[in-house]
């Protein structure tokens, strides 16, 4: 048996959290293979370590500024490696990334990447297990996407299924050679990959959570836990910004048909969340999650949805959700991906499908309620919302909050 774990940021935060991953990881014979993020926060007044390698890189001219960032960057690692008592020499590898800093030689990906390989390299020395490269596991190809196929062949020519390995997470490197980052939480991405490429029996996803829970708990006090998703579940829960897993990362095991499990590295024995490809209860509430900053977008016309759809697609901007009438469309877009260029696409559309005037209301959140087989129309709100199809509902975004907490009163606590 083979079980692939990986160790986001808050349970790397310092020395003491280093020894619960140790103690997690020595607990199991069959957790051979581990994936790290980059240190996270120790407290909360904390920068997040991959925020600042960005600011290093984006401040390398400005001497004092600079000087304080890479300083917290050493202060970090250091105080983690004497912590441990570990012999790695983790000062010199940091003056070689420095030098190349100011050499200009070094580019933003491969910076921004060493708060992986370095959190790496301590725990493979803490632990005793063999340090692997990402570079030289993960391929990303010419279109910036990674190409499964060769990872894996990659993977499984270079890692025995008898190794004790530390990989670090984030990051993988293009058909040159060069590092190549995933997007933010894409070390999640990099633990499901390495789980696909070795055939792994679990991948588990450590995090400072028991399992996924049934909404946010900077906005629900306490919310429950969710026992088990399907991979499709997992996924679109994590489109509405369930942060525990990133989204992407489903993708591979589900292809390979290994069960994720959600655990929590400040308490291991808790049940935690199992995800796999069917549920065994049909009729369970699963969660409230939410979205905000979106635009309403409203303008009359009388072309069909194909045509508004690719439009809208030639621009990159996804349409969340959309009520086509006979003479009019009112569509709801990320406020993000239209509101730098909003004049253009309107004169675009006046153009190209003979639209006449675009009106645009901001400030709107999408709230969607997961469940299966048990959704009716939330008639208790006390706020004014419109309700879209398979349990969204939209509102102004300075009632998100409340919403949320409203639906999970209803539905949760007195249920």
């Amino acid at each position: 048996m083979l079980l692939v774990a990986k160790f986001g940021g808050t349970s790397l935060s310092c020395a003491s959290q280093f020894e619960k991953v140790k103690n997690i990881v020595k607990s199991d014979v069959n957790r051979r293979v581990v994936v790290v993020s980059a240190l996270g926060k120790r407290q909360p007044t904390d920068n997040k370590l991959t925020d600042l390698f960005f600011s290093v890189f984006e401040n390398r001219s400005q001497s004092t500024y600079y000087n304080e960032l890479w300083q917290e960057i050493v202060n970090r690692f250091v105080t983690v490696k004497n912590e441990l008592n570990l012999n790695y020499d983790i000062k010199a590898e940091l003056q070689q990334i420095q030098d190349g800093l100011a050499a200009r030689n070094l580019t933003l990906d491969y910076l921004v990447s060493r708060g992986e390989y370095l959190t790496a390299r301590l725990m493979a020395e803490y632990l005793d297990y063999e340090f692997f490269d990402a570079k030289d596991l993960i391929i990303f190809n010419a279109l910036g996407e990674v190409d499964l196929v060769a990872s894996y062949d990659r993977i499984k020519s270079i890692i025995t299924s008898d190794q004790k390995a530390i990989i670090p997470g984030f990051y993988g490197a293009d058909e040159f050679g060069d590092i190549k980052l995933f997007s933010r939480g894409g070390s999640d991405i990099t633990g499901s990959i390495i789980a696909a490429g070795l055939g792994a029996d679990q991948y588990e996803n450590f995090t400072d959570v028991s399992g996924v829970l049934m909404a946010d708990p900077r906005i629900v006090e306490d919310p429950l836990p969710i026992p088990e998703l399907t991979y499709d579940e997992m996924q679109a829960i994590a489109y509405m910004g369930a942060e525990v897993l990133h989204r992407k990362s489903v993708a591979p095991v589900k292809q390979s048909g290994i069960p994720i499990q959600i655990k929590n590295t400040n308490d291991p024995l808790a049940p935690g969340t199992l995800i796999n490809c069917t549920s065994t209860k049909t009729d369970q509430l699963i969660g409230i999650f939410a979205k905000k900053d979106y635009t309403f977008l409203t303008f009359d016309t009388k072309r069909p949805a194909a045509d508004i759809s690719q439009f809208f697609a030639g621009y990159n901007i996804k349409i969340e959700n959309y009520v086509l009438g006979e003479n009019n469309v009112e569509m709801l877009v990320s406020t993000v991906d239209i509101k730098y260029r909003f004049e253009q696409v309107v004169d675009e559309l006046k153009l190209k499908l003979g639209v006449g005037t675009v009106k645009a209301k901001e400030g709107f959140s999408i709230v969607k309620i997961f469940g299966r087989g048990i959704i009716d129309e939330p008639t208790f709100l006390e706020t004014e919302y419109l309700l879209l199809e398979d349990g969204t509902i939209v509102v102004a975004t300075p009632d998100c909050e409340k919403t949320i907490q409203a639906l999970y009163d209803n539905l949760v606590l007195r249920s």
